[in-house]
Formats: structure tokens, C-alpha cells, sequence
């Protein structure tokens, strides 16, 4: 009779796990069923800032294929992706709710509320000055520029992209409250990078399918010279400018054409490293050493950090790193020696020893860094922006010691005089971060799914930075009290407000 009455409970127990609901409410769920959680980040948001979902598979769930988010609020915003970021305009509590489809068609569904609070109260001496806006419509971002800000003043920016033939350079004069447009160059063709300027005043600017690069008369607007760069394209490299007015450009390489190469300011080619040595693809935007007698390029396709004399374009070395894509990278160049790079998920940094170069370190499994860059604080830390959200490294080993978790995409940061970081993200916001990670303050530049790139910081503490919002780029000025760039070896993209990429 025992082992009848142990037989009967084994049947009891059997029925009554098999009776419970295969509806998912965040738990578990049985064997071969869609079963489905979700976090958030930050716990505690408050309206206009960035929060981050993330879906979860429970153990023992069947592979999900697809997601749908409702996240509750009057619009009724939705996603598809897994793991998407939403901003709340108002405060308030919202009921989200994820939906997980298997293979099968079947679905689980999880529902939580979140609660928003109101916007946080900055006291951080930072507004919002002007805003230009300009009417010309692009086809693509301006995936690679920063404004520029000469020295009387006038701020240069690109609007434009890869095959817009609407491109243009803009200058600006900033008249306080306001900006007026000084003049502006249309060559027909697209502009994808930052224009730099030299040490008379003028700016270089590469141009994309006529794989040239043109010198710009700051006066008037005027070219002075266009240049070939071997039928390749420009791609995203900004020219880097030495002290005795000497230019170092890459130009997009193929199996057959472009390269690397150095114009005098006359225009005149000093030497170049072409398609045909098999130098690989070269994209980044390149660095010089302090004392001038290097230059540094980043070789995505051979995966290669490569240093070049100056004086003759002969090679010292090309250190193996990765071999990653490397759109829009810019290189820069640490007090000891130290160069940093970024490709699509690393951030590399390599030692120059004079007649080799070594691998220090590097930072992967990250989430496109090659659309930002290294930039150094005043306190020695790395700052760069992946869209996995601004993170700070140490600069001895690559460790990571904080992250600001917002969407960075297409932009390099900027470091001021107190060790405040400024930046952007992909939902029109301009952010200003401490150097423990804080938020310190928030500017909105744009709307919801706007991409506000890298900003330049001013002698005066002004910052300017261009939004690409709905296929038009703004420029935008923001006025920080006691502000002005910080005193490091890089502290902004392109070492400088004139983006010439010579270290410190």
C-alpha cells in the first residue's frame, strides 16, 4: 500500500505542474514555450532622457524570433527591435509592454510601468545660444565633420554627405544672439568631412566622388587650388597640417586606386603612398607627431596603425592591430607617444618606439567606436563614444572606469579646462558629463531621432556643433561659463579648433 500511495502522489504532483498557465507574466515558462523578462536603464529616468530596454529569453523558452515594444505613452510609440532606447517627453507613469514571437507563432507578453520622473534641474552654467538653420536638404549624414572656428572668430561647418550634390561649406560669423551666413562654397559634389585650416588662414576641405581636395579662400569663399587624390574617393579623412603649412590626406583605397598623400600649400604633391604598395583601405582622418616628423594613418583593410616621415613619406613601421572597418576614425597622439585609434568594435593603442611600433593595448567587444575617436582629459583619462554610450579608459591599460549610457553615433567628444566632457547622441540631445560620469548638463538640439555630432570648443568657452535633423544640418551654438578647451594632448577631434591633427 506505500508504494500505491507514493505512486498516487508522483500522478498528483504531474497533474497539478501541468495545469499551470502558459501565459508569460515575466516568469518563467514551461519547456518549449516563449518565455520573455525586460530591464531598463536608468531604474529611476527622468523625461527627455534616454532609457534603455533590454529584452531577456527565460531558461528554457523556445527561440524568439521577433519583438514588439508598446512603451505606453500618447502617441503610441512602438519598437521591433530587441533591445531599443525610447525618451519620454513628460513626466508620469507609463505601462510598457513586450511582445516575443517564436518560430512557432507563438507569443509571450510581459507588461511593466515605468515611471518617469520630472526633469532634472541643472545648474551647470551651459545654454543654448542660437541655433542656424539651414534649408538645404541632404541625402546623408554628415557622418565625419565637426565645425571649425577660425581665429577672428568665424565658424566654418560642413552641410552635406556622400552623394549629395547639394553639399556645401558654410561660414559663419557669430554675432552674439544670433549667426549670419559670411558666404558659402557649393562645389556640386558631396563633402563627408571636417574641413582643417592652415597656418595662413585658409581651409583645406576634401570632396567624395571627384576624389580631390580643394583650398578655400577664408575671404571670400573661392578656391584656390583642387587637387587629385587618385581617383579613389576622399572618403572621411580630414586633412592634418603641420607647422610649416605642409598637408597629409588619405584618400579612399581600392584594390587599383587611391592612397595617401602630401600637398604643400601651394598644391604642389610632395610625395604620396599609393593603392599599388598595398597599403590597404585608408579611411581614418590622420595625426602628426609633436615634433612634426611623423604622421600616422590607420589601415583598416590590412589592419595596420602605420607611421610615415613627413619629409619623404617613406614608412617607419605598421603595427598589426585588427583588421576592422574604420569609417570616420580619427587618429590622435598621447604626451609619451602613445596613438590611439578606433575601428568598429576595438579601440587600439600603439607605442612608437621611433623605429617600431608596439601594441600597448586594446578595448573590444564594443559597439562602433570607429565613428568616434580618442580624445584625453585634463586629468589623463580616454574619452570615446560608441553606441553603447560615452566611456572613459585608463590610459595606461585600456580599462574601462565608467560609462554614460546614451546612443554616441558619429561623434568624437570634447574635453574643457575643468575635465567636463561634452558630446552628443542620436536623440538631438548635447550632453555635458563630469569626469566621474555624472550628467551635469542636458541641451536639446534637435528632435527625437536627431544626430548631433562632434562639438568644437572655443578659446572662449563657446562650443559649436552641427545636428543633422530630419536631412538638414544645423549649427548650434551653446554658451559655457568658464568654459574654454582643456589642456591636454587632444582634447577634441582634430587636436584643435582648426582640426589641423598636430600633437601637443
Amino acid at each position: 500500500m506505500k508504494n500505491v500511495r507514493l505512486f498516487m502522489m508522483g500522478i498528483v504532483l504531474v497533474l497539478a505542474f501541468g495545469s499551470c498557465s502558459k501565459d508569460n507574466d515575466g516568469g518563467g515558462g514551461n519547456e518549449g514555450e516563449p518565455s520573455i523578462d525586460f530591464s531598463y536603464a536608468p531604474e529611476t529616468p527622468a523625461a527627455s532622457t534616454s532609457i534603455k530596454f533590454t529584452a531577456n529569453v527565460n531558461q528554457g523558452s523556445s527561440n524568439i524570433k521577433s519583438w514588439k515594444w508598446s512603451f505606453g505613452n500618447s502617441t503610441g510609440a512602438t519598437s521591433t527591435e530587441k533591445d531599443p532606447s525610447f525618451t519620454y517627453n513628460q513626466e508620469g507613469s507609463f505601462e510598457v509592454q513586450l511582445e516575443g514571437t517564436d518560430a512557432a507563432g507563438k507569443k509571450a507578453t510581459v507588461k511593466k510601468t515605468v515611471v518617469v520622473q520630472a526633469d532634472p534641474t541643472f545648474e551647470f552654467p551651459a545654454e543654448l545660444a542660437w541655433t542656424l538653420e539651414n534649408t538645404t536638404t541632404i541625402d546623408n549624414m554628415n557622418d565625419a565633420t565637426r565645425p571649425l572656428i577660425g581665429d577672428d572668430g568665424t565658424i566654418y561647418y560642413v552641410v552635406g554627405g556622400m552623394s549629395s550634390a547639394a553639399s556645401r561649406l558654410v561660414a559663419v560669423t557669430d554675432a552674439g544672439n544670433n549667426a549670419e551666413v559670411k558666404w558659402e562654397w557649393a562645389p556640386g559634389v558631396g563633402l563627408r568631412a571636417a574641413p582643417s585650416m592652415g597656418g595662413d588662414g585658409n581651409i583645406y576641405q576634401t570632396k567624395w566622388h571627384v576624389n580631390s581636395i580643394a583650398k578655400i579662400n577664408t575671404a571670400n569663399g573661392n578656391m584656390l587650388w583642387d587637387q587629385p587624390t587618385n581617383n579613389a574617393g576622399s572618403s572621411n579623412s580630414t586633412a592634418a597640417i603641420d607647422n610649416a603649412g605642409n598637408i597629409y590626406v588619405a584618400s579612399r583605397i581600392t584594390a587599383t586606386a587611391g592612397g595617401i598623400f602630401s600637398f604643400d600649400s601651394s598644391g604642389k604633391e610632395r610625395w604620396s603612398v599609393l593603392a599599388a604598395t598595398g597599403i590597404g583601405a585608408t579611411y581614418s582622418s590622420p595625426a602628426i607627431s609633436k615634433d612634426g616628423s611623423t604622421v600616422y594613418f590607420y589601415n583598416s583593410g590590412l589592419g595596420t596603425l602605420s607611421a610615415y616621415r613627413t619629409a619623404d613619406g617613406t614608412i617607419k613601421w605598421a603595427t598589426p592591430v585588427k583588421a576592422e572597418v574604420g569609417l570616420g576614425t580619427s587618429v590622435s597622439v598621447n604626451a609619451d607617444g602613445t596613438i590611439y585609434a578606433t575601428n568598429d568594435k576595438e579601440v587600439i593603442a600603439v607605442t612608437d618606439n621611433g623605429a617600431t611600433g608596439t601594441l600597448k593595448w586594446k578595448v573590444g567587444d564594443l559597439l562602433s567606436p570607429n565613428s568616434s575617436g580618442v580624445v584625453i582629459g585634463p586629468n589623463g583619462d580616454l574619452y570615446v563614444g560608441t553606441k553603447g554610450g560615452l566611456k572613459a579608459l585608463n590610459p595606461a591599460t585600456g580599462a574601462e572606469k565608467w560609462t554614460y549610457p546614451t546612443w554616441v553615433e558619429e561623434c568624437v567628444p570634447a574635453v574643457d579646462k575643468n575635465g567636463n566632457i561634452y558630446f552628443g547622441n542620436n536623440e538631438g540631445k548635447f550632453l555635458i558629463v563630469n569626469a566621474e560620469g555624472e550628467l551635469e548638463k542636458q541641451i536639446t538640439v534637435g528632435g527625437a531621432a536627431a544626430l548631433v555630432h562632434s562639438p568644437v570648443i572655443g578659446d572662449n568657452g563657446n562650443v559649436y556643433v552641427e545636428v543633422a535633423d530630419n536631412n538638414k544640418i544645423k549649427l548650434c551654438k551653446i554658451t559655457v561659463e568658464g568654459g574654454g578647451p582643456a589642456n591636454s594632448p587632444w582634447p577634441m577631434k582634430g587636436q584643435n579648433r582648426k582640426h589641423t591633427g598636430l600633437a601637443k
